[in-house]
């Protein structure tokens, strides 16, 4: 169906699309939502989360990542509930672009090498237990993340001279 028939305002998608792709601004600013309201809708999704309704904050971490697609912590939500759900190159790519948004942060890279290991790629897992370990090392507020990323990284090291 041609956009006309469809009564769209082809040159305001343009321009949309242009201040999103090209000048760094993000949905929410268009969509009139407020820094409060998307903490408040961040803080649903972690109620949903923590009582085990993923499907319904996946949906809310989705919608929040659409309208701030910046914001690390909100994929890193999207991340964490697709893990839950087994649903591991999901869970990856979300991750990925939390570590790309929020870039020394530890928690990404360290929750990707968890799915990796899940699906069997000992290759990426440790790859991403050794992004991890970086980003967290000498970060006392990050002591458990590097724990953690020492001892997956030894338990992958185990797994690979395992199979050769």
């Amino acid at each position: 169906m041609p956009a006309e028939a469809m009564d769209i305002d082809l040159e305001a998608v343009e321009a949309l699309d242009k201040a999103i792709n090209e000048e760094g601004h993000i949905l929410k600013d268009f969509a009139g939502v407020t820094d409060d309201e998307m903490e408040a809708l961040y803080a649903v999704a972690l109620q949903e989360f923590d009582a085990g309704k993923f499907d319904d904050a996946e949906n809310r971490f989705l919608l929040l990542c659409r309208l701030d697609h910046y914001c690390g912590k909100f994929w890193l939500g999207l991340g964490a509930t697709r893990h839950m759900m087994k649903r591991y190159q999901d869970a990856i790519n979300a991750y990925a672009l939390a570590g790309i948004h929020d870039g020394e942060n530890p928690v990404p890279g360290l929750r990707a090498a968890e799915c990796y290991l899940a699906m069997g790629d000992l290759e990426n897992a440790l790859s991403g237990a050794k992004a991890a370990l970086h980003w967290s090392e000498g970060k006392p507020e990050y002591a458990a993340f590097n724990d953690r990323a020492q001892a997956l990284m030894e338990s992958i090291k185990r797994q690979q001279g395992a199979q050769s």
